[in-house]
């Protein structure tokens, strides 16, 4: 397929808009859009976000629908503070670092300050159906070994907030983005630890399949609901689901609707 832009123009494929946090970054053809854009980058946005409290973007640039800006704001309000995302700066001669300010905090990284940042990366989601619980199970654990050989091929985020990035998966931002521990679940010597962000990478295999039956899933590194494990093994749950299960609800919920019902932490 010939180029019609010329030979000098490529075609570039990223998961992350690459200027998206620099100060003017967004426009539109819409004046009345326009004109709330070019107000909102007069005025300081930390002040004027009133969910997410963060520096670089308008808040009322999020999805309209009340799931977003709902997370946002819990994320923000359990960790008593806003998400402070930060990934290695790339490094070589021309690199100038900088020194910490109120708006740039981590030298040599890319700071970014809101949920915006993960949750605006680009991927592609697939729902897989399966035969049934085992088949779902086994599924599951198969994306284990897979996920990083295909993490490796497809990364594309080498761009952040308009610098270089040291690293180019989406994945550590996004990870950040919606990270809602406090610090006490981020301190290892303490009993409420947590190891990572909901939004994480998997430690375990979930199925009983004899290609990782014997697969030993070390449960020290995290925290488990025992009183959700004893339940479910008495429901018929064999230990490794029952234990898969309730690593997840050492969480608090994020986003609840109205006649939803909430567990609490344990």
């Amino acid at each position: 397929m010939l180029n019609k832009w010329g030979d000098d123009v490529h075609l570039v494929s990223t998961s992350a808009c690459p200027f998206l946090g620099v100060k003017d970054c967004l426009t539109s053809g819409n004046e009345k859009i326009k004109k709330y854009l070019e107000r909102s980058y007069q005025k300081d946005l930390s002040v004027k976000n009133k969910h997410t409290h963060q520096n670089f973007l308008p808040e009322k640039t999020t999805n309209p629908h009340p799931r977003f800006l709902g997370l946002a704001r819990s994320v923000r309000e359990r960790r008593e503070k806003k998400v402070d995302i930060k990934v290695p700066l790339f490094q070589d001669e021309n690199t100038v670092s900088g020194e910490a300010t109120a708006d740039e905090p981590h030298p040599d990284h890319i700071y970014m300050d809101a949920m915006h940042f993960g949750m605006g990366c680009s991927c592609l989601q697939i729902t897989y159906e399966s035969m049934n619980v085992n088949h779902a199970r086994f599924l599951y654990d198969m994306f284990l070994p897979w996920t990083p050989i295909m993490s490796v091929i497809s990364a594309a985020t080498p761009l952040l907030k308009g610098q270089i990035s040291d690293h180019d998966l989406r994945w550590e931002v996004i990870e950040q983005s919606v990270d809602d521990r406090t610090e006490d679940e981020m301190d290892e010597n303490s009993a409420n630890y947590i190891s990572k962000s909901r939004y994480s990478t998997v430690n375990r295999y979930i199925s009983n399949h004899e290609y990782v039956k014997d697969f030993h899933n070390d449960n020290n590194f995290r925290k488990i609901c025992n009183d959700l494990v004893e339940s479910m093994l008495q429901g018929g749950l064999d230990k490794r689901l029952a234990d898969h299960v309730a690593s997840l609800f050492v969480r608090c919920p994020i986003p609840v609707y109205e006649k939803e019902l909430a567990f609490p932490c344990c």
